[in-house]
């Protein structure tokens, strides 16, 4: 017996070993975060071309949490200026970003337009949401912000898994980039709802296609603590279209 439950132990620390190693050799065949960095900016035809990108006109359909489908346009102006345009039955809704504040606007036929002040959080979420560039691309030439930890499938494509560091002060936890054209496949983050309770918001990036030999998602899936709640779906884009700044601007009540 005492041979027995030795035998047993011998094997599970070989067990353990063999497990160890496994996973230092998987993490040796990781590439770092400046090569992956570096494959991203060369797939979007090098650092001028994606800082050359001034603007962005898209639009499509967004299909909600209860089924509705509803029409948006989206207008982005480097660096973090974005309006999107929603109609809505009987109402369309603008949510503003002009690079500081926030700000919603509800028009209803026959009604003045509505102004609704954003809360705090939403409007970090918002900021986030209006940046030109990705996170990853944006935290570039911070190594020690960023860690690959490991290959995982999104989607049912292999992406680098990548952990953020709070030191990084970005609103994302974690990072997936694909294994093919380097971009990144899912973001994840915390939110704070409308109830006060906060949610683990997982954001998947999908349909790709090339816009001035720069790489862009259209369709994007958010989940709310594994429940899809909301799905964009991009059907036109325009590039470098000239977009005044007034149309960031937070209009008068009228």
């Amino acid at each position: 017996m005492i041979i027995g439950r030795h035998a047993r132990i011998f094997r599970l620390i070989g067990l353990y070993l063999v497990l160890c190693l496994q996973n230092l050799m998987a993490a040796d065949d990781l590439p770092s975060v400046l090569d992956l960095q570096r494959s991203y900016v060369e797939a979007n035809g090098g650092l001028s071309n994606i800082q050359e990108l001034s603007s962005l006109i898209a639009s499509g359909q967004i299909e909600d949490l209860e089924g509705g489908s509803h029409e948006f346009k989206l207008f982005r102006k480097r660096p973090d200026k974005m309006r999107i345009q929603v109609t809505l039955p009987g109402a369309k809704q603008m949510t503003i970003f002009d690079g500081e504040q926030a700000f919603r606007v509800v028009s209803v036929r026959g009604a003045p337009d509505q102004i609704v002040e954003i809360s705090a959080s939403e409007t970090s979420q918002i900021s986030a949401d209006s940046a030109m560039d990705g996170p990853f691309f944006q935290l570039r030439g911070r190594p020690e912000w960023l860690e690959v930890v490991a290959v995982v499938d999104v989607d049912g494509e292999p992406a680098y898994e990548i952990v953020v560091s709070e030191s990084a002060n970005s609103p994302y936890e974690r990072l997936w980039v694909s294994q093919e054209h380097h971009q990144e496949v899912k973001l994840s983050r915390r939110i704070e709802l409308e109830d006060g309770q906060t949610s683990l918001q997982e954001i998947y990036f999908s349909d790709f296609e090339k816009i001035r030999g720069i790489w862009l998602a259209k369709q994007i899936r958010y989940e709310n603590d594994g429940q899809i709640v909301q799905v964009v779906a991009i059907e036109r884009v325009r590039s470098n279209v000239g977009i005044f700044d007034s149309y960031f601007a937070k209009p008068e009540n009228r």
